[in-house]
């Protein structure tokens, strides 16, 4: 549940700045990449981060997923210009869905139909 509430407390702290990074880094043109990239990597890799966790380690899977989500969080705050952070933002979409995908499989893996 922690990673989860990475990927939903990321969604909504970037919601609330983009006026910010709009003034920072002067580039209203570029605004709307700051989401899309974000959404574009995550719907790319869903399909694929699913399969990771069926031949994988899961475990192993899930703990990279958060720790690629960082380090894109990392590079977006460290970012210099608009062009950085929306790479940042792609990176932390490909970490995001590790982890949305893996706290699914996570969560089917380790529950019974008892339990449902």
């Amino acid at each position: 549940m922690v990673g989860l509430f990475l990927f939903s407390m990321d969604n909504t702290i970037v919601a609330n700045i983009q006026p910010t990074i709009v003034e920072h880094f002067q580039s209203v043109d570029k605004i709307a990449w700051v989401t899309s990239a974000f959404f574009l990597s995550t719907s790319a890799l869903t399909l694929s981060s699913g399969q990771l966790y069926q031949v994988l380690n899961a475990k192993w899977l899930y703990v990279l997923s958060i720790f690629i989500f960082e380090a894109g969080s990392a590079l977006c705050g460290a970012a210099p210009n608009i062009a950085v952070f929306i790479i940042g933002r792609v990176i932390v979409g490909v970490g995001a869905t590790g982890i949305y995908t893996g706290s699914l499989f996570l969560l089917s893996v380790n529950t019974s139909e008892q339990e449902l």
